[in-house]
């Protein structure tokens, strides 16, 4: 790290943000920085990347979205997961803007998990089309020298041992029909008038909660007390009503005055349905970075904060629940754009239900309107059923594909191919010559009919 510091320029761009965000939440600031990337610097993060393949989706319009992410999810997630973090290798999922394109690629934990991907990817949406990249290591945006680096995480509002269990907005909450990626990607691009170039990437990296993610521990409350909890509205009492007691005749027990049951309500019961929901679903243990690297410093600033707002459409008011933006810089804003080469997975205790993780992890569909996304313009509808007859059932059986002699060189008389052959006969070769003849002799140029018969029939 020391040495990469020492190579960067550090630009005169400092700017403050009204977040109130502790720095003490594993790194960052209240405040954003950039960097200006020299050779150095662009070889150490190029080689920061991981030896993994990228599987690249071209999403179809009229297919996918948020329900089938779910399918996805379930289907990549393994059966049986334990703590060890060998067997819940880290994912990342990207939506990258690069040269006002929109395109969307998955970076898995190993070849295993990438085929499998793949496969799923065409069962659940039949009609994007996936590509695998060749090349081994994969790009998250091409770094210049002399470009500007800003970047951010996001982290989520409450991050108490209880209120981690609170979800963000999903598709089991009324008021989710619009896909929150519309207003994220549109922020990506920015003016479409823009004078300077500024490419950005939203990364996920997402791994598998172990299996009991939701039963709590020793000192950690079960996702149901936590229901419970919200369902009695049961709130810590004010400090003042603990003082007030202690100066009373009965004196205060500080086991019940530490509590308060306020009464059911329509909202705290629809907060711990929510979380209650939650419950045997399979977990996803999850990590949010955008980076933006553009010309001007202050775009690429611009560019990070507008796309962490746009996160705001993930605001649960029920559970009020959400995400925070927390800027970086010095050291940790390098730190985090090396963790992002590198798709590694750093816990900041977001764990979030299948269902929730969908919200942030799915390929969309017509639903988002920027028009900057890459959409495939075909479709799979109308391929060859599977029970069609194959060519190879037209084949004669005395030919088949390693035969030397499958030449129109044979014999004609052999010739095996069902196809016949069209070759003019000698009559008509010497009446067409006989006739290009006598034009030569008057000195008449041949027209266009005439020439194009010749041609015909050799």
């Amino acid at each position: 790290m020391g040495r990469i510091a020492s190579a960067l320029i550090r630009d005169d761009v400092r700017r403050s943000v009204a977040r109130k965000v502790p720095a003490l939440r594993d790194g960052g600031s209240d405040a954003y920085d950039t960097l200006q990337l020299t050779n150095d610097v662009i070889n150490e993060l190029e080689e920061a990347r991981a030896e993994r393949r990228a599987v690249h989706v071209l999403p179809h319009k009229e297919g996918g979205g948020i329900p089938k992410a779910v399918d996805l999810l379930t289907s990549v997630h393994p059966m049986r997961t334990g703590t060890s973090t060998d067997s819940r290798p880290a994912h990342a999922f990207e939506i990258r803007n690069i040269n006002e394109q929109i395109g969307f690629q998955w970076v898995m934990g190993g070849e295993k998990y990438q085929n499998r991907l793949a496969r799923q990817l065409e069962t659940f949406y039949p009609d994007s089309h996936i590509e695998v990249d060749e090349l081994p290591e994969p790009e998250l945006l091409p770094f210049r020298e002399d470009w500007h680096l800003a970047a951010a995480r996001l982290e989520l509002k409450l991050q108490g041992k209880k209120e981690r269990y609170y979800p963000i907005k999903h598709i089991d909450v009324e008021g989710f029909e619009n896909d929150p990626y519309g207003s994220i990607t549109s922020e990506m691009v920015g003016e479409r008038e823009a004078e300077t170039v500024t490419n950005v990437a939203t990364q996920v990296v997402f791994r598998p909660a172990p299996s009991d993610w939701y039963k709590g521990g020793v000192l950690e409350p079960s996702i149901h007390d936590v229901a419970d909890d919200l369902e009695e509205n049961v709130q810590p009492a004010d400090t003042k009503d603990i003082v007030r007691g202690m100066f009373t005749k009965e004196g205060v027990d500080l086991s019940e005055v530490r509590t308060q049951k306020r009464g059911t309500n329509k909202k705290t019961t629809a907060a711990a349905d929510a979380v209650r929901r939650q419950a045997g679903q399979k977990g996803y243990e999850v990590d949010i970075r955008i980076v933006a690297v553009g010309q001007d410093p202050e775009t690429a600033i611009s560019r990070v904060d507008e796309t962490a707002d746009m996160f705001e459409g993930y605001y649960d008011s029920d559970t009020q629940q959400g995400f925070d933006c927390v800027p970086m810089s010095g050291e940790d804003l390098l730190k985090l754009v090396q963790l992002a080469m590198r798709r590694e997975y750093v816990d900041h205790g977001m764990t979030m239900g299948v269902r929730t993780a969908a919200g942030v992890v799915h390929v969309p569909n017509e639903s988002i309107n920027t028009q900057n996304v890459s959409w495939t313009r075909t479709s799979n509808a109308g391929d060859v059923p599977a029970d069609s007859p194959r060519f190879s059932e037209w084949l004669s059986p005395a030919l088949g594909w390693d035969t030397p002699d499958r030449s129109v060189k044979r014999d004609p008389d052999k010739w095996i191919y069902a196809i016949n052959q069209s070759q003019p006969t000698e009559a008509a070769i010497a009446a067409v010559t006989e006739q290009d003849q006598e034009t030569q002799a008057t000195g008449e140029q041949p027209d266009q009919t005439q020439s194009d018969s010749t041609e015909a029939v050799y």
